[in-house]
C-alpha cells in the first residue's frame, strides 16, 4: 500500500520528527511518501528534511503549504505570500475542474492520485489564535484536503489538539475541514469534547499522542549521569516571568538533587531561521545566580535514538517542550512540564493520569512566592510514570 503523510514540518524539531517517524514505523510494510509543509521555493523545504532524505524517503513540496519565498526583506517576503495565496484560489478551481473531467496528468495531481491513503500530521494549525494568518493557513489546509477527498482517497488525522477557534472565520473553515477525514484522533479529552459539542462530529476517537507508540532501540536503564535536563521555548509567554521561574526551577532541583550539571537540550534547533531560543540559552548560561553550575548544550541530534540516550541519562527534566517530556516519560525519568501553549500539555497528561506534572507559569510563580514547593518535590519520584505510561497508552489505543 502507498501511504502519504501530509504537512511534514521539520526534522530539526525532534517532536515533529518523532511524530512522523512513529507513524512511518506503525505503517510497517507500506510505501511511504512525505509531503512537506513548505513549497519548493523555500530553503526550509531542503534544509529541514535532510534526515528523512538520508533515510531514503521521498519528500515532496506542497504548493498549498507555507506561503511565499524565503527572503531577508520583509517587504518581498510578505508580498510573495500575498501573490502566492491569491494565485492558489484560481489554481485550486482549475484542479477541481480537471478532476471532474477525470484528467489527472498534472504532476501534483498525479502524485496525489498515486497514493492509496493519507495521514495528516497537523500541529499548531488547528490550535487557532483567531488571527488572519491562522485563518489563511486553515484555508490552505482545506484546499489541499478537499482535492485529495475529490480524488477519493481516505484521510486520517493523527493525534493532535484542536481549538479553541477564537474567530468565527477560523471556526467556519475548520467545520469544512473536519467533515473530510475518515477519522480524527484527538490526543486529549478537551479537544475530543470540544469537537463533539461545538462541531457535532462523529468521526473522532480519543488516542494519546502518537509518540507514546515510538519503540526506541536503546536499552532503557535505571542509571544516571548526575545531570538535569532543560528544554526551552520562545513563545508568547511573559518572557520575564518565564525566565525567572526557569531559573528558580534550575536552582531548586540542582540543590535538592545535589547536582551541578545542566544539559540544555535543543529539542527544536531552527537557529538558521530563528535564533530567539539560542538567546534564551545564552541568557541562562550567563546568569550570575547560576554561575556555579556547569551547562552543556546538546544539539544536532542525528536520530531519535540519540535523543533517547540523552533523556535516559538524566536525573530529572525541566521541560517546556511537550515532546521532550514524552521522551523523558518513555525513559521513565521524572519531569516537570511547563505549559506554554493552550491546553495540549495538560490534556495529554490528564489522559494518562499524570496531569500533576504539568504547571502553568503563573502557578509556578505563586508556588515560589509562597514557598509551597511540596508539589515540586513529589515530581522527583518516577513511580507514577512506571504505573501510568504503558498501561494507559495501551488502554486508549
Amino acid at each position: 500500500m502507498k501511504v502519504g503523510i501530509l504537512y511534514v514540518y521539520s526534522d530539526k524539531n525532534l517532536g515533529d520528527y518523532a511524530i512522523v517517524k512513529t507513524r512511518i514505523n506503525l505503517l510497517k510494510e507500506s510505501e511511504i511518501y512525505l509531503f512537506s509543509t513548505y513549497n519548493r521555493f523555500q530553503k526550509k523545504f531542503i534544509n529541514h528534511s535532510l534526515k528523512f532524505r538520508e533515510s531514503g524517503f521521498n519528500i515532496y513540496p506542497n504548493i498549498f503549504g507555507e506561503l511565499g519565498l524565503d527572503n531577508k526583506s520583509k517587504i518581498i517576503k510578505n508580498l510573495s505570500k500575498i501573490i502566492h495565496f491569491l494565485w492558489l484560489i484560481p489554481y485550486y478551481i482549475f484542479l477541481r475542474i480537471i478532476i471532474f473531467f477525470k484528467i489527472k496528468s498534472l504532476p501534483f495531481l498525479k502524485k496525489l492520485d498515486n497514493i492509496d491513503e493519507f495521514y495528516f500530521k497537523g500541529g499548531s494549525i488547528f490550535e487557532s489564535n483567531g488571527s488572519i494568518s491562522q485563518s489563511v493557513s486553515l484555508v490552505r489546509c482545506f484546499l489541499l484536503l478537499s482535492l485529495i477527498n475529490k480524488l477519493g482517497k481516505p484521510i486520517y488525522f493523527d493525534p493532535q489538539s484542536f481549538g479553541p477557534f477564537k474567530s468565527r472565520s477560523s471556526s467556519l473553515i475548520f467545520k469544512k475541514i473536519a467533515i473530510i477525514p475518515k477519522l480524527i484522533f484527538c490526543r486529549e479529552r478537551i479537544s475530543y469534547r470540544y469537537l463533539q459539542i461545538f462541531f457535532k462530529l462523529k468521526n473522532i476517537k480519543l488516542k494519546p499522542d502518537i509518540v507514546f507508540d515510538y519503540k526506541t532501540t536503546i536499552k532503557i536503564k535505571n542509571q544516571y549521569e548526575d545531570a538535569i535536563g532543560l528544554t526551552l521555548v520562545a513563545s508568547n509567554l511573559n518572557r520575564g516571568i518565564y525566565m525567572s521561574n526557569i531559573k528558580k526551577l534550575i536552582i531548586f532541583y540542582t540543590n535538592i538533587l545535589k547536582i551541578s550539571k545542566v544539559k540544555i537540550i535543543r529539542q527544536v534547533d531552527m537557529n538558521d531561521f530563528d535564533d530567539s531560543e539560542e538567546k534564551i540559552e545564552t541568557s541562562i548560561i550567563k546568569d550570575k545566580d547560576l554561575c556555579e553550575l556547569k551547562f552543556e548544550i546538546v544539539k544536532n541530534l542525528n536520530s531519535l535514538d540519540d535523543a533517547f540516550k540523552v533523556y535516559n541519562s538524566l536525573n530529572f527534566l525541566i521541560g517546556s517542550r511537550l515532546h521532550s517530556t514524552i521522551f523523558s516519560s518513555l525513559c521513565y525519568k521524572p519531569f516537570i512540564n511547563i505549559e506554554y501553549q493552550g491546553f495540549k500539555s495538560r490534556g495529554t497528561y490528564e489522559l494518562l493520569g499524570l496531569s500533576e506534572r504539568v504547571f502553568k507559569i503563573d502557578t509556578l510563580d505563586n508556588i515560589f512566592k509562597k514557598n509551597h514547593t511540596k508539589s515540586l518535590v513529589k515530581l522527583l519520584s518516577s513511580d507514577d510514570l512506571l504505573k501510568s505510561i504503558k498501561s494507559n497508552v495501551k488502554f486508549h489505543s
